[in-house]
């Protein structure tokens, strides 16, 4: 079966996905990450920089949209969008490694439904079926990116 076979980058971001999951399972923590996540200076930073990778996702979308880009320039910006999209994990578990309860936690669960949608092996899929995947993973993007600017705009309403 085709949505089985799972590429480099697939298996990467299945893997990283895992892990974040599962360290809440099996608590695992990181002293020095836990101390680091409970300083502001720490968090505006690791903040600033997931922030900045959401928005640099959407760049996929300008480059599409905007710029109209097809072929090899078009596939350089969907491989950059996959490393990036794989990578993003990491960050989000050195942003916050508790995804709390809430509105944040709300905000974790779709970053990783929406990280594990976008980790589905695209071979094999007709056309209407990729459209509705599509679909579903850019309303997910763009449901993540309302929440984080939301949880930016609350932050620093109450600082």
């Amino acid at each position: 079966m085709t949505f089985l076979r799972l590429d480099f980058l697939n298996k990467l971001g299945f893997t990283l996905i895992t892990c974040y999951l599962l360290q809440w399972l099996v608590p695992f923590e990181v002293d020095r990450l836990l101390e680091l996540q409970t300083n502001d200076d720490y968090k505006f930073w690791s903040g600033l920089a997931l922030a900045t990778l959401f928005a640099s996702q959407w760049t996929l979308t300008y480059a599409r949209v905007v710029l109209q880009r097809e072929g090899r320039a078009f596939i350089k910006v969907v491989k950059a969008h996959k490393i990036v999209g794989s990578l993003s994990p990491i960050l989000y578990y050195t942003h916050s490694c508790d995804p709390g309860y809430g509105f944040l936690f709300v905000l974790t669960f779709i970053f990783i439904i929406n990280h594990i949608i976008a980790n589905i092996n695209l071979d094999g899929l007709t056309l209407t079926m990729y459209n509705v995947w599509l679909s579903i993973h850019i309303f997910f993007s763009f449901v993540i990116l309302i929440l984080a600017i939301s949880h930016i705009v609350i932050v620093f309403q109450f600082k």
